[in-house]
């Protein structure tokens, strides 16, 4: 099967020819915060600033993707560049934490999900061309670091495509009606436990797949929001006011999961990305309604 693997080959040239602070540099993108914290984060400011359309796109987009290729990778069981050819040589610290199978890449699913949904979304031309680079540069990365084939980085877009494609359609629908509303928030409840079991068959571990928590806490949250909170962000109102009332949350909601992910827990990424989601969904909704109503 291609893989694409003499590619890895030639950048591995590159990089070993290259200042040390090169490598560094697309080590230091590929960092949790990068790849988990920041994409949710731009999802909550867009429900905050935007709208609850663009907002739940974006996290559903990320979620979903993400969740899929979780999945995937433990159904195909693909190996790492450096098993697969022993002449390629990783950076070793991107080597120490990339554990697991390689396809599709998981990294490559989060940028083109999570920032590339918000390239698109953006209607600024520099926050576009902002996002779309990172959306860029973190695959290639990947590649450039030597923990990932080009065939990864094409089947994660791929994978990303096609949620993004069903999302879309979907969330259309259901602001159709109430019904629809309800109906698709629980359709997106049920396939997150069908993947999540699936992914536990397969990998013969509970809660393998990271997204797992993520993926059931947000449409679990938006049908709590929908009934008890009811926000709607205040597009009414000048967009740099927006983003002031949402720089707070987003400070807040970043601490929240840095904290938790530097306690080192077990399943981490799935407790700080579940109150990550109730924060953003519930909590801070919450909170700016109330202060929009007395400010009037």
């Amino acid at each position: 099967m291609w893989t694409g693997i003499e590619f890895l080959l030639i950048l591995q040239d590159l990089r070993l020819s290259m200042p040390q602070a090169v490598t560094d540099f697309f080590d230091l993108i590929a960092r949790g915060e990068f790849q988990y914290m920041i994409p949710i984060l731009l999802g909550a400011l867009f429900l905050w600033a935007f709208g609850k359309r663009e907002g739940e796109f974006l996290l559903f987009n990320f979620t979903f993707s993400n969740l899929i290729g979780y999945m995937l990778k433990y159904t195909i069981k693909q190996p790492r560049p450096w098993i697969l050819d022993p002449d390629i040589q990783p950076n070793p610290a991107s080597k120490s934490v990339a554990g697991g199978y390689s396809l599709p890449s998981g990294h490559t699913t989060s940028a083109l999900a999570g920032y590339g949904t918000a390239a698109w979304l953006f209607k600024n031309r520099a926050l576009k061309v902002l996002f779309l680079s990172i959306a860029i540069i973190m695959p290639f990365s990947r590649m450039f670091l030597g923990v990932h084939t080009p065939l990864d980085l094409i089947v994660a877009l791929i994978v990303v495509l096609a949620v993004c494609y069903v999302n879309y359609r979907v969330l259309e629908w259901s602001h159709d009606s109430e019904r629809n509303r309800t109906y698709a928030l629980l359709g997106y409840i049920a396939v997150a436990v069908a993947v999540a079991v699936a992914t536990d068959l397969v990998s013969g571990k509970f809660l393998s797949n990271k997204m797992t928590c993520l993926s059931i806490a947000i449409p679990v949250c938006l049908l709590i929001e929908e009934r008890f909170v009811m926000y709607e962000a205040p597009v009414s109102r000048p967009l740099k006011e927006r983003l002031l009332l949402s720089v707070p949350g987003l400070i807040g909601g970043f601490a929240l999961m840095e904290g938790i992910s530097l306690m080192n827990l077990k399943l981490g990424v799935c407790i700080y990305t579940t109150v990550a989601a109730v924060f953003i969904i519930v909590v801070y909704p919450y909170l700016l309604k109330r202060y929009l109503k007395r400010a009037g």
